[in-house]
């Protein structure tokens, strides 16, 4: 009898499992847009999305000028993404590395208020 069980439930068990399976398959939304994952190595992100360097602003404390570039404040001499600061003028910073030089420019500059 035991083997007789065994032979019918096996096969019966099987029968209804693949049936629930392709009950799954057959009631997945049609119109339902396909989701594609795509894995991507974050080292390339960061290789090729280039960093924004925003200046935004210039002032002179102390007799030195300073000036906030992506909300950290820095002086001459200091360095910015490998770049050192060489000089920073009333609307500008100027940068300088191995490469040459580049310029961070202040988008709207503040006249200065002393003289009206």
């Amino acid at each position: 009898m035991d083997k007789f069980l065994d032979r019918i439930l096996a096969p019966l068990l099987l029968l209804i499992l693949s049936i629930n399976v392709n009950a799954k398959q057959i009631a997945t939304d049609p119109t339902r847009p396909g989701i594609v994952l795509i894995k991507t190595d974050p080292t390339i992100i960061k290789k090729t999305v280039k960093r924004k360097r925003l200046l935004s602003a210039i002032f002179i404390k102390q007799g030195k000028r300073q000036a906030i570039i992506n909300d950290k404040l820095y002086q001459q001499g200091d360095y910015f993404f490998g770049k050192k600061i060489i000089v920073i003028k009333s609307n500008k910073v100027v940068l300088q590395n191995s490469s040459g030089v580049s310029h961070l420019t202040l988008i709207n500059p503040i006249k200065n208020l002393k003289n009206p």
